[in-house]
């Protein structure tokens, strides 16, 4: 199997490159003593979870329930879903759930926590409990360390929920330049949590885990005294967006498309648009160029700005091509995503390369897994 071969659109994975990201965070985490239990919202795949486990991380983090679902069933035992779950339904489900695995979840009021206790009393399991805090997002959380304070000994005192600590994102912090302003913003949300850790601890209430921290802020909220771990989720592949950050990860992963249409000079056209590329964060970066029927087993480079996507259609992209390259049909580009988080949920697949050589595809098991 070659490039030429597999269907496009497709995204492929560097497979050494993701290794070495890899690698990179398991080295500050043992240079700081933090836990790693990357974001699954990011990949969605069991393969890439056990990986990364591999790779010494603790466990994984989730952002819905069924995404746990999927990495449970698949033998994930450790499992945080950073968010509230809401819902009779739902509550059973993950009452379920606890039975299978250690499963963590996010509460920030009264009302659910009560209600996940009731659910996991009928069920007979156990649920570990983290209270979210905001630390300047403005969305889910607690908004004062006193409300974490009284949500925290609620939850203790809850049958069938056991306390085990704080939860707070800086989503609002990780993806600041220069990096100084990025820094003092998530010194100020890491505050909050500090603090709140140590009111509740002078309460008698025990923070075994602190989670929080992104890809672009991992090591300053990693190398914070409060938190005991860390929830990056778009280091394993990168993209453009946190590629413009000062960050140690590389490139490993990219969507692959075919050139269709080479209507006009300067112009070339290729069989993937909205729906396989996301552009919130910004167009997809064209990065390297196989030509058809090349015996190269990997593309080559293409210098930035050389070829450059003027717009996106829901099954095309037009190109211009500025610098003349000679661009013909059947000709594979490769796009680094802007967002990899949202491109990646719209794939079914990782077609997975090392050295060139293609070896093996991995199911994005969570696709969709939303509810």
């Amino acid at each position: 199997m070659n490039h030429e071969r597999i269907p496009t659109p497709y995204l492929a994975v560097d497979l050494n490159a993701v290794k070495r990201n890899l690698a990179r965070m398991k080295e500050f985490a043992g240079s700081t003593g933090v836990n790693v239990r990357p974001h699954a919202k990011t990949h969605k795949s069991p393969d890439v979870a056990r990986l990364q486990i591999d790779h010494g991380a603790a466990g994984i983090t989730c952002a819905k329930l069924g995404e746990a679902e999927v990495m449970v069933h698949n033998g994930i035992a450790d499992v945080l879903i950073a968010n509230q779950v809401v819902g009779e339904d739902k509550l059973a489900r993950l009452a379920g759930l606890c039975h299978l695995a250690d499963v963590k979840v996010a509460v920030d009021c009264e009302s659910n926590a009560r209600a996940l206790s009731e659910a996991v009393s009928r069920a007979g399991s156990r649920a570990g409990v983290l209270v979210e805090v905001d630390v300047g997002m403005k969305r889910c959380g607690v908004r004062t360390a006193a409300d974490a304070l009284r949500l925290a000994s609620l939850v203790a005192s809850l049958p069938g929920l056991e306390f085990k600590g704080l939860l707070g994102y800086e989503g609002h912090a990780v993806m600041l330049a220069p990096r100084e302003a990025r820094r003092e913003a998530c010194h100020t949300a890491n505050e909050v949590i500090g603090g709140t850790r140590r009111l509740l601890e002078d309460h008698g209430l025990t923070c075994e885990i602190v989670s929080g921290g992104g890809t672009g802020t991992y090591d300053m909220t990693g190398a914070h005294e409060a938190f005991t771990e860390i929830e990056p989720g778009s280091y394993v592949f990168m993209d453009t967006k946190y590629s413009s950050l000062d960050l140690p990860f590389e490139q490993a992963l990219y969507v692959v498309t075919t050139v269709i249409s080479v209507p006009e000079p300067g112009l070339c056209v290729v069989d993937a648009g909205l729906k396989s590329m996301t552009t919130e964060f910004g167009l997809p970066e064209p990065s390297a160029w196989l030509p058809a029927g090349s015996p190269a087993a990997a593309p080559a480079p293409l210098s930035p700005g050389s070829v450059r996507v003027v717009r996106l259609s829901e099954e095309h992209a037009c190109l211009d091509n500025p610098a003349g390259l000679p661009v013909s049909l059947g000709d594979r580009l490769f796009f680094k995503p802007s967002h990899i988080c949202t491109t990646v949920n719209l794939h079914d697949f990782y077609h997975v390369f090392a050295d060139g050589r293609f070896c093996g595809r991995w199911r994005i098991e969570a696709r969709g897994a939303t509810y």
